[in-house]
């Protein structure tokens, strides 16, 4: 449970269900792990609460009015093919194949087993906090490679300049210093020259 107050605390969290209860419970239980809890009664005000923020987990009941949650998860998908989605009901029967082929990331048996359920929302915030950081890495990784490159133009631009003035043949230089090939501007010697 700490683990999941520690993880939730950059963590949105969308709860979709007609019963309002099960929202309240949800959402009082569910405040104290995340940074901000909305709750939506239906497939459609999910919808249109879904645009208008950045949700990291949607848990949503399937049987609801206006819009199951099979439709809302299809749409949901279709905005976000990798949000995360758990899918709370009393039965599952036919219609959890189709939830699979959506892509459904979790299901969740009513009355909810609390600590199943946590468990379960633990799992994924350490996956969301897992690729946040493996972004974080890789934008890392693409500035290091820019500034390096940034840096490396200069220099080629200097050996270039000296290798000019040193009368030394620049056209096998500039290739080497292109290629960024140290072993063969030694070899021909203009780290000698240097």
């Amino acid at each position: 449970i700490n683990e999941l107050k520690i993880y939730g605390k950059k963590i949105k969290v969308l709860i979709v269900d007609d019963d309002e209860n099960i929202r309240r419970d949800l959402k009082e239980l569910l405040i104290h792990f995340f940074c901000k809890v909305d709750v939506a009664c239906d497939g459609e005000e999910a919808i249109k609460k879904y645009k208008n923020n950045k949700y990291c987990i949607v848990i949503t009941d399937y049987d609801m009015p206006n819009k199951n949650g099979i439709d809302f998860a299809k749409e949901i998908k279709l905005i976000n093919r990798n949000q995360i989605i758990i899918v709370m009901s009393a039965h599952f029967g036919g219609f959890i194949v189709e939830f699979i082929d959506i892509g459904i990331s979790s299901f969740i048996k009513k009355p909810i087993d609390i600590e199943s359920f946590m468990l379960t929302l633990l799992t994924h915030c350490e996956n969301i906090i897992f690729k946040r950081e493996l972004d974080r890495i890789k934008l890392n990784k693409n500035i290091q490679k820019e500034n390096i490159s940034s840096i490396k133009s200069p220099i080629k631009s200097i050996v270039i300049d000296i290798a000019k003035n040193t009368n030394i043949n620049t056209t096998i230089e500039e290739k080497s210093i292109k290629n960024n090939d140290k072993e063969s501007l030694i070899s021909d010697g203009m780290w000698e020259n240097m």
